[in-house]
Parts: structure tokens; C-alpha cells; sequence
């Protein structure tokens, strides 16, 4: 009988050296939670969020510091206000998002890194045909499972795998500039996820000239992080053979759309929760709306009316 997927944790201990070297203590970590609930619920744009879990979750990902945890807080839910079309309104059983499932999906691997428990999350095609695949959605899916790994997972941080498989020129049209700015300032300055790398595998050579538009959007930082592999052996060094399904020479023992179609299959029982988070957002005033969007993504107005020549 085949095992179940389970979604590993760091132990007791591991979560406490985590803690040690960030230099907090459960007892300081537990007020600054009580403090950022306080915060909240002071400020009229802001919803008073109760759920102490993702409170702490979320200051885990700023590295439990508490003006950036602020700061954070507050990018998340204004652009909740600022992007409905990819942030709210997120049912996973709505036809859009179960049809992105089976052509394109983020795919969060159950096993952590053995050394420093980082969590892999691989975006990977599973259809090479592009057309009614809306790019806006296949966003909206991976940051629905973000938003999932905040509220339970405990690693440590976060490793981000793009799988070009199957990519074509047709999902390379898809590819505009305005959309590769969307999921940069989306996933990197709304969400507080720590990304200590960025994996390409399989990348065809037409590919390179989007690569090097991708990298135009990020910081140095966050550039310097990108890696290209030409072969999995370079990619074993950062994600071991031992959590990585059979399609990319690993020994976990479920294959990548098992471990989609369970990733899926949480999505859909976290339902409530995810629409009952469709209704917590800032709230703010028509005429803040442009100035809140460019304080945060540097540009005015909305994503729709973004135009990058």
C-alpha cells in the first residue's frame, strides 16, 4: 500500500534553532504577536486580523522584525484592495482556477531541504498548448498557495523552482512585460516569503531574452539569487534527489501530479477559508487607491494600466 503525502514540518527542536538564530524567544515572539494584533486593530485602513497563527507564520517570514513585519502587513492587505482580479475573489473550485490545474499549476513538494528546511515550491507545465491559458490566473493560483504556506508552514524559507518544460512560443507571447512586473511586485512585495533562490530548468534559447526582461524587474539582490541550470546535476547541489518526484531523477515516491493533484486537493477543503480571505482587505479610498499603488509598486494606477513598450 502506497504511503501518504504528508506535508513534513520542522521538529520542536529544529523550530527552536531557527528561533536562536534569528535571536527571539517563543515567549518575545508571542508578544510581538499580541503587539502586531494591537497595530491592527488601531489603524481605520487596516482589517484587525485575530488569527494568531498567521500572525506569527507572517513574522516569521520577516525575520521577526517587527516595523518590517508592519510594513508588510500593510503592502499584503492594501494590494488585496489595489489587485481584486488576482488577490480576491479566489474560489478553487471555480472553473478558471481547476483548468489552470491541469495545464499549469505551482507544485509545493511535501519533503523539506534536509539541512535547512526550506520549503520547494516548482512551477511547472503540464500541457505544451498555450491557448485559454490566462497567465492572470495561473498567478492567482500560486499566490493562493502562498497564501496557504503562511498560515501552516513552518520552514524555514523558501526555494522556487521554474520548470520550462513543454514551455512554447506560444506561452512565450503570453509572457508580457506589464504581467512579469504583476507577478514580481505581487509575489515578492505583497507576500513576505524569503526566497534564498530561484531555479530555471529547462530553458530553451529563445527563452533567454525574457530572462534577461525578468531580471530588469528585480533588485540585485534578488538577481544574484537566480540560478540557470543546464543539466539536474548543478540543480542537486540546492534541492536533493531525496524530495524531488521521479521526473526530475528524485526518489520521492509520488510523481509530480500526485503531488499537484494533493496540492489541489488542499485548496479546495481550505475553500471557506479562502473565501472568507477574499473579504479582508484594506480599506481605502477611491482617491488613495493611485497613490497607495505607486507608494508600493512604484507606478500609478493598476496593473491593467500598465503599458511597457
Amino acid at each position: 500500500m502506497k504511503e501518504e503525502i504528508v506535508y513534513e514540518q520542522p521538529t520542536q527542536e529544529e523550530q527552536d534553532q531557527f528561533l536562536k538564530e534569528m535571536g527571539v524567544t517563543r515567549e518575545q515572539v508571542k508578544k510581538n504577536v499580541h503587539h502586531l494584533k494591537s497595530w491592527l486593530a488601531s489603524n481605520s485602513e487596516l482589517p484587525a486580523v485575530q488569527d494568531e497563527a498567521f500572525l506569527e507564520r507572517f513574522h516569521s517570514h520577516c525575520k521577526f522584525n517587527v516595523e518590517k513585519t508592519k510594513k508588510k502587513l500593510e503592502i499584503y492587505y492594501k494590494t488585496r484592495a489595489l489587485e481584486p482580479e488576482i488577490l480576491r475573489d479566489r474560489d478553487p473550485l471555480h472553473p478558471s482556477i481547476r483548468q489552470t490545474k491541469e495545464k499549469a499549476f505551482h507544485v509545493t513538494l511535501p519533503r523539506l531541504t534536509p539541512q535547512d528546511k526550506q520549503r520547494v515550491t516548482i512551477m511547472r507545465l503540464f500541457s505544451n498548448d498555450a491557448s485559454n491559458l490566462n497567465m492572470d490566473t495561473v498567478l492567482k493560483a500560486g499566490l493562493m498557495m502562498l497564501d496557504l504556506n503562511i498560515s501552516r508552514d513552518y520552514a524555514s524559507g523558501h526555494i522556487l523552482v521554474i520548470d520550462s518544460n513543454d514551455f512554447s512560443t506560444g506561452h512565450l507571447c503570453k509572457l508580457t512585460p506589464s504581467f512579469i512586473r504583476k507577478c514580481d511586485t505581487c509575489s515578492t512585495k505583497a507576500f513576505p516569503h524569503r526566497y534564498s533562490s530561484v531555479h530555471f530548468l529547462n530553458v530553451l534559447p529563445f527563452m533567454q531574452t525574457t530572462m534577461n526582461l525578468f531580471k530588469t524587474f528585480l533588485g540585485p539582490k534578488m538577481s544574484s539569487r537566480i540560478l540557470i541550470h543546464s543539466s539536474y546535476e548543478t540543480f542537486y547541489e540546492y534541492v536533493p534527489r531525496e524530495i524531488l518526484p521521479k521526473e526530475y531523477g528524485g526518489t520521492y515516491p509520488f510523481s509530480i501530479t500526485e503531488i499537484r493533484d494533493d496540492g489541489y486537493r488542499i485548496m479546495v477543503e481550505e475553500r471557506n477559508w479562502f473565501l472568507e480571505q477574499g473579504r479582508i482587505f484594506a480599506e481605502l479610498e477611491d482617491k488613495k487607491k493611485d497613490e497607495s499603488f505607486k507608494d508600493i509598486f512604484g507606478c500609478k494606477g493598476t496593473f491593467r494600466k500598465i503599458e511597457i513598450d
